[in-house]
């Protein structure tokens, strides 16, 4: 429905990308947090390991 009206349409793993580059998070163990306190909303959402935030974090951080 979003793209009729040319919406863009994000994911949660898209948001916690750019929360990651916006220095959201004060390291690792803070995002992997909070990406599992979403887990808690629903099903949907793989494990971290599962998703490529990791990566993010690290080229960030680099």
């Amino acid at each position: 429905m979003a793209a009729r009206y040319g919406l863009d349409c994000f994911t949660v793993e898209d948001v916690m990308h750019y929360a990651v580059y916006a220095d959201c998070f004060p390291d690792l163990a803070a995002l992997k947090a909070a990406w599992e306190r979403l887990r808690k909303f629903g099903d949907g959402l793989p494990p971290f390991a599962q998703t490529e935030l990791l990566g993010t974090w690290q080229e960030y951080r680099t």
